[in-house]
């Protein structure tokens, strides 16, 4: 695939799976997809090979590899193509170099504003679920290594099966609680005649259970729509951060460069640790973020 790019480069966002002889591929795409619907929930692929392999092709390798897993999914509103494809770094104005590409309208996804979006800084991201305030959101999020900081942004990752099976063990109450509707601050991910938040259970059952989770979204939400919560949502929320917290309930790790994470969104939480640049800005941390909505035709 890269030799190909190589002798006739293509966008990245243009390319297709059928472009390419990837048998190999396919196949753990398939493991990898049970692994994802019928296993733990996340697979962690090692690695691919960024010594022989530039950015450019690394990032069309994610790609291809998303494709054959799923739909891509914008990661905002706006539906600008760069939104597929998102990078995950400090955007703080101290760190971006001058000529630096940024993320669309970066301004109105509240980087300078209250609730700002911590993948765009370096801040500790609380464990939760992608787009978690989104009407349907993805069902699986990627992430591509391709640089690590200088010290922290440890990856952590709890199954929401077992943060559910502890409520009804210890808090059948709550558990119940689950079920039913809360406020979720939408993030400005909607359209312009839509209020800025959502209602909607945080936990539902299709024949499997789902739990789509951001304690911080469910209390910015309650906030912007001027409503209290009663003290039952807010035993709910309590509870499962104490829950997801605990040491025993969590798999955690380092992404090392090379390395590709897939989780299913509504059946892991994930969380990032708090972390600390390089100086150097060539050598600042950096993610490629995919989402994915239901599987591929075929796939």
């Amino acid at each position: 695939m890269a030799g190909a790019l190589r002798e006739n480069p293509v966008d990245t966002l243009e390319l297709k799976p059928e472009m390419f002889r990837m048998p190999a591929c396919a196949e753990l795409v398939r493991d990898v997809q049970r692994t994802l619907d019928e296993g733990v929930g996340f697979a962690l692929l090692d690695r691919l090979p960024l010594e022989e392999l530039s950015w450019t092709e690394a990032r069309a390798a994610f790609w291809l590899f998303g494709l054959l897993l799923g739909r891509p999914y914008y990661q905002a509103s706006h539906g600008d193509e760069s939104e597929l494809l998102f990078d995950i770094k400090d955007y703080s104005p101290a760190l971006v170099e001058p000529d630096e590409p940024l993320p669309p309208k970066l301004e109105e996804y509240g980087r300078l504003a209250h609730g700002a979006r911590g993948d765009m800084t370096n801040s500790r991201l609380v464990m939760h679920t992608d787009f978690s305030h989104a009407v349907q959101p993805p069902r699986y999020v990627g992430l591509l290594c391709l640089q690590t900081a200088m010290e922290g942004g440890q990856t952590r990752l709890v199954s929401w099966h077992s943060v559910f099976n502890e409520l009804c063990a210890h808090h059948p109450d709550l558990a119940r609680r689950g079920f039913r509707a809360f406020l979720q601050h939408r993030q400005q991910i909607q359209s312009p005649d839509e209020p800025p938040f959502i209602s909607k259970p945080l936990i539902t059952y299709d024949g499997g259970l789902r739990m789509q989770y951001s304690s911080r979204l469910v209390r910015t939400g309650y906030r912007e729509a001027g409503l209290a919560m009663d003290e039952e949502t807010e035993r709910f929320l309590n509870t499962v951060d104490e829950i997801i917290q605990r040491p025993e309930m969590r798999a955690e790790f380092y992404l090392e460069p090379g390395q590709i994470q897939f989780v299913t969104n509504d059946a892991c939480g994930h969380e990032r640790t708090e972390y600390k640049d390089h100086p150097q800005p060539e050598k600042r941390r950096l993610l490629v973020r995919l989402h994915l909505l239901e599987h591929a035709a075929g796939g």
